[in-house]
């Protein structure tokens, strides 16, 4: 038997539903009818930080949340969604994650780097008396709400391997020091990063541009860039929304309604709980993205512009916005305009720069379809220096590729694929390849 030992129990979910008087169901179901309803609510999120219309949105339908689906084989798809936030700096992502925190029940607020001695997670440690302790982490404390991490390219490579089970199946599995046992992390994910430069560089894809591996970068629904480009019309509305709140004077722009902060957050809190299920229009709609998208993909050097985690993060984000109108059914209205704002944070993140086109590889595996292409005409082609002399002569190989490549981008190619263990250094100025 288990016994638990404690001063009282306290459920979370109860008191957030006390919270709500029967006058503010009231007023929430008024305000549900307004036709600008997600204008108001985008320009409600963090009124204190200008512009940034999309990632609000994005924030929006996080905060709402999808429905947990679990199949009848027993297979579990996640309700939350996870958003990717990189900026250069000053670009306003630490205010915005803070702002959330305050915004939503039992929401958790953490740094990549004060997170380091207590883990995002989980952790052993040892109390006072030597015992060995479990210790849970900002994201297991957040579980059924969102944790906005800041800095999240600075977290400990623990917490990284960690977040990949947490961000696909909502739990956290514990193995060490003594104790075997699963935590539940059904959280979603808000994250912030910085460039590995300092500003995000246009003319590199974005896993050159940030320090996180490629398969946690993967498991995020929605990736935006903010860059902070000069800018005389929105620098001077930055300006005056920052002199507005130093003085005290309304932050939003006359004509535009918005909602206070305690609204905003009991709306939220009410248009939770809801469980929208999917109509035969909006499932058409969806079916009917994927399948065009995907078309365009057919032939083997055209590069893949969604994969199957695009499409679940579709159902995920349209149910959110069924969520945000009060609705019980998600409708075809619904899965556009979260189609709008994918496609919007695909031609940000996904871009290949060397093509100018989407490629979903690009944040999938970290190899554009361009990319690749080269890699395997120089694997081919050190293959046949190997049959006729055993191993590749670089002075030999540059010339049998540069009327194809240019000698950087075979440089670049031979260190990418020596870093990845597939190529190595026999002796100086040979290469072959690795057997596996």
């Amino acid at each position: 038997s288990v016994w638990l030992d404690c001063s009282w129990l306290e459920d979370l979910q109860f008191e957030e539903s006390q919270e709500l008087t029967l006058e503010d169901v009231e007023k929430i179901k008024a305000a549900s009818k307004d036709a600008w309803l997600e204008r108001r609510m985008v320009t409600s999120i963090c009124p204190s930080l200008y512009g940034l219309d999309h990632v609000k949105q994005a924030v929006l339908y996080q905060m709402l949340g999808g429905v947990d689906q679990y199949a009848r084989d027993g297979s579990y798809q996640r309700g939350f969604s996870s958003v990717l936030i990189i900026g250069d700096p000053s670009a306003g992502k630490t205010t915005l994650l803070m702002y959330v925190a305050r915004l939503v029940p039992r929401a958790h607020y953490s740094s990549g780097v004060s997170s380091s001695g207590k883990g995002l997670t989980a952790l052993i440690g040892k109390d006072e008396n030597g015992v060995m302790e479990l210790r849970i982490g900002a994201v297991v404390m957040a579980n059924g709400s969102i944790c906005c991490l800041d800095e999240c390219e600075k977290a400990r490579s623990d917490d990284r391997v960690a977040l990949h089970e947490c961000m696909e199946t909502g739990k956290i599995t514990v193995d060490k020091g003594g104790f075997n046992t699963q935590l539940n992390a059904h959280t979603a994910i808000l994250a912030a990063g910085n460039p590995v430069l300092g500003r995000y560089d246009p003319y590199k894809n974005i896993t050159e541009n940030i320090n996180l591996p490629v398969t946690l970068l993967s498991r995020f629904d929605l990736i935006f860039v903010i860059r902070d480009m000069p800018d005389p019309e929105s620098d001077g509305k930055i300006v005056d929304r920052l002199l507005a709140a130093h003085r005290g004077l309304p932050l939003v722009e006359e004509g535009h309604d918005y909602y206070e902060h305690e609204f905003l957050r009991k709306y939220i809190m009410y248009a939770r709980r809801l469980k929208p299920k999917l109509t035969d229009e909006a499932a058409k709609q969806i079916k009917q993205i994927y399948l065009e998208i995907r078309k365009k993909s057919g032939n083997e050097d055209s590069p893949f512009t969604l994969a199957t985690r695009q499409g679940q993060a579709l159902i995920r984000l349209a149910a959110a916005r069924a969520k945000l109108h009060l609705r019980e059914e998600i409708l075809k209205e619904d899965v556009e305009a979260v189609w709008a704002l994918m496609n919007r944070s695909l031609q940000e993140s996904g871009m290949d720069t060397e093509t100018g086109k989407v490629d979903i590889d690009t944040i999938m595996t970290g190899t554009p379809t361009s990319a690749r292409s080269k890699m395997e005409l120089i694997l081919s082609t050190i293959s046949e220096l190997e049959k006729e002399h055993g191993e590749a002569d670089e002075l030999e190989l540059y010339k049998h590729l540069q009327p194809q490549l240019t000698e950087y981008e075979i440089r670049d190619a031979l260190f990418k694929l020596t870093r990845d263990g597939v190529l190595f250094n026999p002796k100086p100025g040979y290469i072959k390849r690795a057997k596996f």
